[in-house]
């Protein structure tokens, strides 16, 4: 048998064992890439993959990019979107640049029958007759008022929607599970989304039938978007905000630094003043003096032995010791340097007793 629209008899008819079955398997399977049971007017679907566009002649578009082709009126493309990530939605985008599409969406393979006209071989896309509508009750004419309603097939609930498509861009999000979905009148695009959370991803495969109702032109893709990093934009963002970090950084050193230079300055100043207010007073020393002045003959009939007197006294402010300051004379005759002044911390109790400390003057604090 001659098989066409992508099927192949069963590789169980070349054995001649089974010959009298062979009938029955004629062109009852799908090509490679090609999913579905091309069986009782049901069809292959082509499988698409993630990122991948195709041509409305179920090509790549690298291959169909230097002879676009048409889909002609009334004919009938299939595709099936098999999901690559589990969790991650689904985004289908159909783009018509020219004609207009009809569009139906169904997450089984054997939910479209298509009917071909002998005579012009127009398509006309049905339903399996498996599929019962749903008796009308309330529920269903409360659904039939937002555009859908139900149907029964083994069992098992479908939802059908039913849009037009409006405007440049029609956007629809399956947000039910078992959902039959007819687009009429798609001229524009169409992105269509089916959320991970509601469909079961990882057993469901989703199979959609495009009919051109004018002469068409156009692509359909499929996209699961993903979160990633680009590295150059990484390390360009890291840097800059790793130097801007570091100029800020900088800049408060820098801040923190003067502020720490004027804080010295204030301190040196007010230690200056304070020092400039603290209590002082005149020394007369006398150097070298004769052997026949009123204080030498004064100072031999007292005593023989001379005393150390300091000429300033700083007494603490507990009044328990002090830093005195006395001048003393260094040896020798030739040197540059004859007498230095040296300050030393001593015991007022010991040296001056409390009886004899009245005439000591108490430092006063200055701020």
């Amino acid at each position: 048998c001659n098989c066409a629209n992508n099927t192949e008899s069963d590789p169980t008819c070349q054995s001649s064992k089974n010959s009298h079955h062979c009938w029955a398997l004629q062109c009852s399977k799908c090509r490679d890439s090609y999913f579905g049971t091309p069986t009782d007017g049901h069809q292959c679907y082509k499988q698409m993959n993630v990122d991948y566009k195709f041509c409305l002649d179920a090509k790549l578009i690298e291959d169909c990019k230097t002879k676009l082709k048409p889909l002609a009126v009334a004919q009938t493309v299939f595709f099936m979107v098999q999901p690559r990530f589990m969790n991650v939605d689904i985004r289908l985008t159909v783009d018509v640049t020219q004609g207009g599409l009809d569009l139906f969406v169904s997450p089984r393979d054997d939910t479209f029958v298509v009917d071909v006209n002998m005579s012009t071989g127009a398509h006309t896309i049905n339903m399996d007759t498996r599929y019962i509508w749903h008796p009308s009750d309330e529920s269903v004419q409360l659904e039939n008022e937002n555009g859908s309603s139900n149907v029964w097939h083994s069992g098992q609930v479908f939802n059908v929607m039913e849009r037009q498509a409006k405007g440049l861009t029609t956007f629809i999000t399956l947000g039910q599970r078992n959902t039959l979905l007819f687009v009429r009148n798609l001229t524009n695009r169409l992105v269509l989304t089916l959320p991970e959370k509601v469909h079961e991803l990882g057993s469901t495969r989703f199979y959609i039938a495009v009919t051109a109702v004018n002469q068409a032109y156009g692509t359909i893709f499929f996209r699961q978007d993903q979160l990633h990093i680009d590295l150059f934009v990484f390390f360009s963002v890291f840097f800059s905000c790793f130097f801007l970090f570091l100029a800020a950084c900088v800049v408060a050193w820098k801040a923190k630094q003067a502020a720490d230079v004027r804080r010295a300055r204030r301190r040196h100043v007010v230690e200056m003043l304070h020092m400039a207010k603290r209590p002082f007073a005149s020394v007369t020393v006398l150097l070298d003096p004769s052997r026949n002045s009123p204080y030498r003959m004064r100072r031999g009939r007292g005593r023989a032995s001379g005393d150390i007197r300091p000429v300033a006294i700083e007494p603490t402010d507990d009044g328990v010791a002090a830093v005195a300051t006395v001048l003393v004379r260094l040896p020798g005759n030739n040197v540059p340097v004859r007498m230095a002044m040296a300050s030393t911390l001593i015991l007022l109790a010991r040296v001056y007793p409390t009886n004899n400390r009245a005439f000591l003057r108490r430092r006063s604090s200055h701020s």
